[in-house]
């Protein structure tokens, strides 16, 4: 096994750990019908975590079959803060799930809104920002291969779009009194991703497009 296949099973474990961490009641097993019914609530906030997380973990993945090599400090970034990062976003799911009806958590206050806000848009930022990393890396690799590097281009950009999104929401939450629009600014990913991925050059063949055609 190399230290790049270390390093990937690394990331798949501290992964499928913070997974375990996003299951309701810490991963412990229901032992009657109240615990029971407890899980079953809290199912649509797990959902929402297993999304999010496997969303990073996806990233890397992609990452590691068009490019695989280098992207180590990157790639500990993303253990170290994922396993943090867990945390807050279980808090934020709960909460989320409790306030449209579909379960119960914690109720928010301003003050405490504030705070999980900002931890989630820091956490978000730096997730989003490490994989960028990983991508910048993979598009430095790629120099010779414009098909594999119009790819790593293209996630790099959309993983850059997410941490701009994150930081954005951290410093609305933190540093204004428009609090509760934090949660927003994600809202206006789906059209600035689509925009992008729209526009983007996937397959790395507008230069060769553009190149003169020889006569004769």
């Amino acid at each position: 096994m190399t230290a790049d296949d270390r390093l990937n099973t690394l990331v798949d474990a501290a992964f499928a750990f913070a997974l375990t961490l996003m299951v309701t009641g810490g991963g412990q097993a229901a032992r009657d019908m109240g615990s029971l019914a407890q899980v079953v609530a809290e199912a649509p906030a797990f959902l929402i975590g297993f999304v999010l997380i496997t969303m990073f973990w996806h990233a890397h993945v992609r990452w590691r079959r068009d490019h695989g090599q280098g992207g180590v400090m990157a790639s500990l970034l993303l253990v170290f803060v994922v396993l943090l990062y867990v945390h807050p976003l279980r808090v934020l799911a709960l909460s989320l799930v409790d306030y449209v009806g579909l379960g119960e958590g914690p109720k928010l206050t301003i003050a405490s809104g504030r705070e999980l806000f900002a931890t989630y848009g820091l956490g978000f930022f730096v997730l989003s920002a490490a994989t960028a990393w990983l991508f910048w890396t993979g598009m430095r690799s790629a120099a010779d291969d414009a098909a594999s590097r119009a790819r790593a281009t293209g996630e790099f950009g959309i993983w850059l779009i997410l941490a701009v999104a994150g930081a954005v929401s951290f410093f609305i939450a933190w540093l204004t009194p428009m609090t509760w629009m934090a949660p927003w600014v994600y809202a206006v990913l789906p059209v600035a991703i689509g925009l992008f991925a729209w526009r983007h050059d996937w397959a790395g063949d507008s230069k060769v497009a553009s190149m003169p055609t020889e006569i004769g």
